[in-house]
């Protein structure tokens, strides 16, 4: 068990069945996620019978390591009911068969693990596949994941066969219809046919056909229920889940139920289907907290010193008293330290480079005494890139390094980095669609890969091929491939390939991508079952995973010797010993009428701000330009409330 102080063990351990914590920033919520995994576990219950459900796939390759170090060496042995350490699978206790070795439970993002439980479903292996197929979007397990690029290529494509009779917009519209809407095919409905005749589907069609998947009954005879096959969740993010989750959640009906998150961190309404204005996610999240059975507050901050708290306290209680977020205390455990914090405007000789170069040089400013930062200690965070590349090109004249991982994990929008994606999907298939097709072709540098990939399927289609094989046989397409290479596109394969052709295909795929294709090719994931002679192969999904998060050292790499540059929704679940928060001005956060146009959109933003203040560790350094893009500008509305700082006409 991992060591917690008595609130931690409290929230991990509880006998409840629902379990709602709500979590503070540095409480050390993902550490108590993987205890509570572990106290189930070390309960009885089997581990593949556990769903851990995080919000990105970086935070699902974090709690999987969390977890698999949290695992009990003592289970409760089902013969006995006794607690005894397991031998082989005897427990040690009774000498009994009744003990089994503890297994890990199943973690990921809803997106990633609803494709697998909707294909078992359509094997037969669990309960709905009429459920599924009555949307008529998939017919078989075999479907791919279209990736939002893909999305806008097909409804370009549905745009131009329908000669531009309707809208693009229209066309989006139409790829939520299902059922008797398709069988009825109207030109609206063109994009899902697009989507449909290639076996795609999109992120958002997952979540509807899980939940397809989740409210099906059992039938007599028939496969089990989802619910039945895993009857225990945990959830972490609970302030981030949508209408549509929730729904998935409540006709799931697990037998047990922990959600951990904090609704003062709720900043992600944008990547959700519903409108800002609209998105409920914290009105969702504060009644599913008042009516929990079991409600546990965790609000001791580990992670920064005293002064950092106090002031993220004071901001956090005028999100309170607005009910942009609900109320929790936070304790500071650690001691302070000075010069911790410093809120200022923005005037000459205070911009971001000057307080980073302070930070580097140690004790120049503000206060002396104070230790010199390594760069990669120290990270810069504002709400856009417009404010980042600002800072940027003062930190190029000072010769200050400086990295942007989020841009590093933009290499998988780039062609190599699609490329990739669409390999481990044509992997995962077992066979190659038109779409990435062309995404490969892409990346391998073909001038025309679209014209390319209709000449290729016309052939297929009068030679009755694969397109596969058709390409494999096209002239143009098989200009500095191999042999063979289209059909071989296979699990075994795909990396050593990957490996051998991104570098000379595309060079916006970055070092960090060609080092973790090379890594990739030897690389084998945990054991799923706990046996040390029982290696699973890496499948394409494990490896993408895997590259998108830190596991595969990418983000490490670009991060040595340079001072981070990063977005605050891209520093979320991060931390560094130093932050320098700029743009904390009306304008920036919030930005009535430019990006915040709701009251909501002003709460959110004044969340954005909290979240950027709570990244930090020892030092924080909060700047407040004077003027954004022209305008004279005065400090955030939050931070005036909080008395952190004075506007212009007060401090007069």
């Amino acid at each position: 068990m991992l060591e917690l102080d008595d609130r931690q063990l409290a929230a991990a351990t509880s006998p409840a069945e629902q379990v709602f914590i709500s979590a503070g920033p540095g409480a050390g919520k993902t550490r108590i996620l993987a205890a509570r995994a572990s106290h189930l576990v070390a309960s009885g219950v089997d581990g593949r019978r556990i769903t851990a459900l995080t919000y990105t796939r970086s935070m699902a390759s974090d709690l999987r390591a969390r977890i698999a170090s949290a695992m009990p060496d003592l289970v409760r042995c089902q013969a006995c009911d006794g607690t005894g350490e397991l031998t082989g699978f005897t427990c040690g206790a009774c000498l009994g068969n009744g003990g089994s070795r503890p297994t890990q439970p199943v973690v990921g993002t809803l997106h990633s693990l609803a494709a697998g439980w909707v294909r078992r479903a359509l094997k037969g292996d669990l309960a709905g596949a009429g459920h599924v197929l009555a949307l008529r979007w998939v017919q078989t397990p075999e479907f791919g994941i279209a990736q939002p690029e893909d999305v806008d290529d097909l409804v370009e494509v549905a745009y131009q066969e329908l000669r531009k009779r309707v809208t693009k917009r229209v066309l989006r519209a139409g790829l939520k219809a299902h059922g008797a809407d398709l069988e009825r095919f109207t030109e609206k409905t063109e994009a899902r046919r697009q989507l449909a005749i290639r076996g795609l589907v999109t992120f958002s069609d997952l979540l509807v056909m899980l939940m397809r998947v989740v409210s099906a009954p059992a039938l007599p005879g028939g496969p089990p229920r989802l619910a039945d096959e895993i009857p225990q969740m945990i959830v972490d993010e609970g302030q981030d889940l949508s209408p549509m989750h929730w729904a998935i959640i409540d006709a799931w009906g697990p037998t047990g139920l922990t959600v951990a998150g904090d609704d003062a961190q709720a900043i992600y309404s944008f990547m959700h289907d519903e409108t800002r204005a609209d998105f409920p996610g914290v009105p969702l999240f504060q009644q599913r907290l008042a009516a929990a059975r079991a409600r546990l507050d965790v609000g001791r901050n580990y992670r920064s010193v005293r002064s950092i708290v106090t002031d993220c306290r004071r901001v956090r209680r005028q999100l309170t008293d607005d009910g942009a977020c609900s109320d929790l205390d936070l304790q500071p455990i650690r001691p302070d330290e000075p010069g911790s914090v410093v809120i200022e405007a923005d005037e000459p000789g205070g911009g971001a480079s000057f307080h980073v170069q302070g930070l580097l040089e140690g004790g120049a400013h503000p206060a002396a005494g104070q230790r010199a930062f390594r760069p990669e200690e120290i990270a810069v965070l504002a709400r856009t890139w417009e404010e980042l590349e600002a800072v940027g090109a003062e930190l190029k004249e000072l010769g200050i390094p400086f990295a942007i991982p989020e841009r590093g994990r933009d290499r998988w929008r780039s062609h190599a980095g699609r490329a990739v994606v669409a390999m481990a999907r044509s992997a995962d298939r077992g066979f190659i669609d038109e779409m990435d097709a062309r995404t490969v072709l892409r990346v391998l540098g073909h001038a025309d890969p679209a014209r390319i990939v209709r000449d290729a399927m016309f052939a297929a289609t009068q030679e009755r091929k694969s397109l596969a094989r058709a390409l494999d046989h096209h002239p143009a397409a098989r200009a500095g491939l191999p042999a063979g290479w289209w059909p071989n596109i296979l699990e075994k394969k795909i990396t050593s390939m990957l490996a051998a052709h991104i570098e000379e295909a595309d060079v916006l795929g970055g070092r960090p991508l060609v080092e973790a294709a090379r890594e990739m090719t030897t690389w084998q994931p945990v054991s799923r079952t706990g046996e040390e002679d029982d290696p699973a192969p890496a499948t394409p999904g494990d490896w993408l995973c895997w590259l998108a998060s830190d596991e595969s050292n990418c983000n490490v790499q670009m991060r040595e010797g340079h001072v981070v540059l990063t977005t605050i929704h891209g520093a979320k679940g991060l931390e560094w010993p130093a932050v320098v928060l700029v743009g904390a001005s009306e304008g920036s956060l919030p930005s009535p009428g430019r990006m915040d146009t709701t009251d909501e959109d002003v709460a959110e933003a004044g969340r954005i701000l909290y979240v950027g203040m709570t990244r930090a560790r020892d030092v924080l350094r909060v700047i407040c330009p004077s003027n954004i893009r022209g305008k004279p500008r005065s400090p955030s509305r939050w931070l005036v409330r909080a008395r952190l700082i004075e506007s212009p006409a007060r401090a007069g």
